[in-house]
Formats: C-alpha cells, structure tokens, sequence
C-alpha cells in the first residue's frame, strides 16, 4: 500500500490539440488524486494543452522549444525531473520519446512511452530512433492492439511489457431529435438536408482526399448533402482547394478546429472516419458516445472498436466508391442508422469511457512505478 500517490509526468511532444493531446487532457481532469498526482510538460507549440490542463487545476510548463539540438536539454530535463520528484515518466510522441526515454534510464526512473497510433508507414528515421533508445522504456502503453502487434512484429519490442489501454472519454447524453434540430439550425442546416460529418485535422493520412471524391460520387443521388469537416487545416489550404478543382466546394463545410463537437455530431446523420492508418480514434468514440452511426476505413484499431454491420460499417481504405457505397446505404435507411448508433453507445459504455481508461493507466503506473528517491 502506498503512502501518497504517484507522482506522474505526462511529457508531451507538443501542446498542439489532437488526439493524443485530447487524451492527455482526459486523463489528467478525471485521474483519482487519491492514487495519481498528474503534472504535465510540453515541449513545442503554442501552449493549449498547458493552459488547459492548468485550467483544470493541474501542474503544467510548455517549454515552447524549436528544436532538441541544444545539447543543454538533457541536463534541463534531469533537473525538471528532479526537481519534480516524480515516481514516473509518461511520454508522448517522438520528441517526448527522444529527450525523456535516456534521461529517465540514467536517472532509474520509470519511463512508460504511449504507442498512438498503427502507422505502419512510420518514417525510417522515427523507428530507427525508437529502437535505439527502447533501452530506456520500462513499458509502453499502447491505444490498441493493432498498435501493439506493429511495434512487436515491426520493431521486435518485448510483447509483455506493451500494454493496451484504450482511450477513453467522458459520458454525455447522446442529442435527442430536439438536440439535432437545435444544432441544425445553429450551423444553418435543413432538417431534411443529408449530413455527413468527420472530425479530423485535414491532412492526407485521414483520407480527405478519397472523402472528397466519395462526396462527388454522393452527390449524384444526394445533390443537397453537407459534408462538415471539423479539424484544424494541415494542409496548408491544397485539400480544400482540391473539394473546390472536384466541384464539391459548396458541398464541404470546413469548420477548422472545434473545441467541442457536440454540435457537429448532434447535426449528423453518419460519421466517417477515412482515415489511412488510425490507432483509437476519438472522433469515432465520439460518435459512438452520440450514438451516431459510422462508416470507417478497416485500419489500425477502428476493427476493434467497431464490428462491421454491427456497431457501424467498415470499407477498405482508399476505396473512395466503397466508401460513398456505404454512406449511401445508411443515408437511405433511417432504421439502419439507429440500429448502428445504438449499439455504437453500447460499445463506447462496455469499453471507451474516460473512467476504464484512467483505471486502466493508474493500474499500469502503480504496476511499473517506484517511489521515486531522485
């Protein structure tokens, strides 16, 4: 039994908003202070996840940096830690990974790196590093299993120390007919209009480009049908202005990042998620908490998250007719729809919450964890 409670770094590559930011976050506000005592540490980026976390009551520095070049950091990040007195290191992403994972070792602290994703066109450079510096993990917790077998089968990483932890977030109640009105009518949307929606920062790995030619092929039986498109744009302008060279400009609204889409998912009558790779998404588990029906590419861990024909619809990646094949199977089957979105929230409560996901974390930490003596 412990005498006070882990103190636990969540050292972050970047204090820019996604996903792995989201979850972070998640973490933090919902952790038991009985049993985890959470700061947080970003290193890049403009400081949105510190702020936020320090909204939340929680310890938190953005060291703001350009680079890792200064051969000073190292010794910076001992001192942090030392000063921290921190019993264990969280790291995220490959900056967090390339800074903390040597200094933690030498320090024999406990050095617990997140898998995020299923990429399995990582650059040669992320994976050479990763392998070099693996010496310097105690364990790895992974988002999914499909994360999980591609650092084993890839990387040759030890499977019984990575762990699966799916991400998690906080109940909601799913919108009511009243609530997809209401939210209709804030974003300026017929209640007959067809809605497609996905959230997600615009780039080409979350398959904008096939998205947008799905919505081409929609359009022939669905000409009114809206496409909300909720990210921050990554890709500099060129995947709007390729809806835009498609002739589908009006039919994609770009909405940029959103704090909270409620809204967007309330409008909805399917999510997509056409994503090339995906570790555990947390806009389809945003969906399913809305009980939204979804169509998803079969990468990474949407397979385990949803069963095709049974909590959503699954196509192959890259497929753009597969894709707009199934949303307009659900577009005109109303019952169908609900069918998947109920049993999409069922799914999210058995397996998804922010409450497993920080039970599951806490139990990790408390399993790898020494009380620290730096």
């Amino acid at each position: 039994m412990r005498s006070r409670p882990l103190r636990v770094l969540q050292l972050a590559s970047t204090s820019r908003m996604g996903g792995a930011e989201r979850m972070i976050l998640n973490l933090v506000r919902h952790a038991d202070p009985a049993r985890v005592q959470p700061q947080v540490l970003t290193l890049t980026g403009p400081g949105h996840l510190t702020l936020l976390a320090m909204q939340a009551g929680v310890e938190a520095h953005n060291w703001a940096l350009e680079g890792l070049r200064d051969p000073r950091l190292p010794r910076r990040m001992q001192l942090f830690l030392r000063a921290g007195r921190f019993d264990l290191v969280h790291t995220h992403g490959p900056r967090a990974d390339l800074l903390a994972r040597g200094v933690a070792n030498g320090m024999q602290l406990p050095c617990v790196s997140a898998v995020s994703s299923g990429d399995p066109g990582r650059r040669w450079w992320q994976a050479s590093l990763d392998r070099l510096t693996a010496d310097g993990v105690t364990a790895w917790a992974a988002v999914c299993e499909a994360a999980r077998r591609g650092r084993i089968d890839r990387e040759g990483f030890p499977g019984d120390r990575i762990h699966v932890v799916y991400n998690g977030i906080p109940d909601a109640s799913p919108p009511d007919d009243q609530a997809r009105a209401q939210a209709r009518r804030r974003l300026k949307l017929g209640d007959e209009v067809p809605v497609l929606a996905t959230v997600a920062s615009v780039h080409a790995a979350k398959g904008y480009p096939k998205l947008i030619d799905a919505v081409a092929i929609l359009r022939r039986q669905y000409p009114d049908v809206v496409c909300l498109a909720a990210g921050r744009d990554d890709s500099g302008g060129s995947i709007p202005q390729t809806a835009a060279s498609r002739g589908v400009a009006d039919s994609i609204r770009w909405l940029g990042f959103v704090n909270d889409s409620t809204d967007v998912l309330a409008a909805a009558d399917v999510v997509v998620v056409a994503s090339k790779w995906e570790g555990c998404p947390d806009s389809l588990i945003e969906a399913m908490r809305a009980g939204r029906a979804a169509v998803a590419t079969r990468v990474g861990g949407i397979p385990e998250m949803i069963e095709d024909g049974a909590q959503g619809l699954l196509v192959p990646p890259g497929e753009s007719g597969r894709l707009a094949e199934a949303v307009q199977a659900l577009l005109g089957d109303p019952d169908r729809r609900r069918e998947l979105g109920h049993a999409g929230r069922r799914r999210f409560l058995e397996r998804f919450t922010v409450d497993k996901m920080v039970e599951g974390l806490s139990a990790l930490y408390e399993r790898y964890a020494v009380e620290s003596a730096v």
